[in-house]
């Protein structure tokens, strides 16, 4: 199993800052972007599914890396499963 986070972040301008609710805006587009339709690698096609979990984490920014600056989090974890479709 592999975790990850995933952010929004603003332009070079403004130092690749993480944008106001840039982990749940980058978390959604992320779960977005992977569920969206079958993905190929290579000759494999995969489908992505995802189960949601809320309070696995606190809802804020205590313990958030970037917590200071308005980057809370809303406890909400998403488990990812991909499977393979067709193997050619």
């Amino acid at each position: 199993m592999t975790s990850f986070s995933v952010s929004d972040e603003l332009d070079l301008g403004q130092n690749h800052m993480i944008s106001p609710d840039g982990y749940n805006i980058g978390r959604d587009d992320f779960i977005k972007k992977a569920t969206s339709e079958p993905k190929q690698f290579l000759l494999d096609e995969f489908t992505t599914s995802v189960i949601m979990i809320d309070g696995l984490l606190s809802v804020g920014a205590e313990g958030v890396n970037h917590g200071k600056i308005w980057r809370e989090i809303q406890s909400r974890t998403h488990h990812i499963y991909s499977s393979v479709l067709t193997i050619k």
